[in-house]
């Protein structure tokens, strides 16, 4: 089987071109899985798609990055300055990838409302086969009978994790509402 990228003749049981250094991929037909770094090899690439996946490592990196200099204000300001333009950049692919415009990230600018609609959107799976935006980063063909499960399971877990953090919110404020009003008693 020769290289999809320079055409080079690959050995047995390759997983990396020799010549250019391409994964190869089993089934060209399913793409490769992105790696941490995807969405910033893809810097300002606002077209196609990014899966769950994809977007999801790019926040794990960000808020690894952001741990790692939280000593460092001056290397800390100039990485979120950095990640402004990926960070559009692979959200928008990933509302493409959901079937919506990546103009309606402009939600999360509504107070309360915009930051939870976000967050469902980022946790809903991938639209199954092509749509306006290019073809399905997992592979994943229209009429997949598992996808609906999929997507039944993402929905369910980001509702979850959102009632977890609404009530973490509300018992922090009755914890500090009872230490107020402990306070006041004394």
């Amino acid at each position: 089987m020769p290289c999809q990228k320079c055409g080079a003749a690959l050995p047995e049981n390759a997983v990396f071109c020799p010549i250019c250094g391409t994964r190869i991929v089993e089934n060209p037909a399913v793409p490769a899985p992105p790696d941490l770094f995807t969405a910033l090899k893809k810097y300002a690439d606002f077209q196609g798609r990014a899966s769950r996946q994809e977007y999801w490592l790019f926040v794990l990196l960000r808020c690894i990055a952001e741990v790692l200099l939280a000593g460092f204000p001056f290397l800390l300001g100039a990485w979120e300055i950095a990640m402004i333009v990926p960070g559009l950049a692979v959200t928008a692919r990933r509302l493409h990838d959901v079937g919506s415009n990546g103009w309606r990230m402009l939600c999360s600018l509504i107070p309360v409302v915009g930051p939870v609609a976000m967050f469902c959107w980022m946790l809903h799976d991938s639209q199954p086969g092509i749509n306006a935006y290019g073809e399905n980063p997992k592979g994943v063909a229209a009429g997949d009978p598992e996808w609906r499960f999929k997507s039944w399971i993402g929905w369910t877990v980001g509702i979850a994790v959102l009632v977890l953090m609404i009530a973490a919110a509300a018992v922090a404020v009755a914890t500090d509402a009872v230490a107020e009003c402990s306070n006041c008693i004394q």
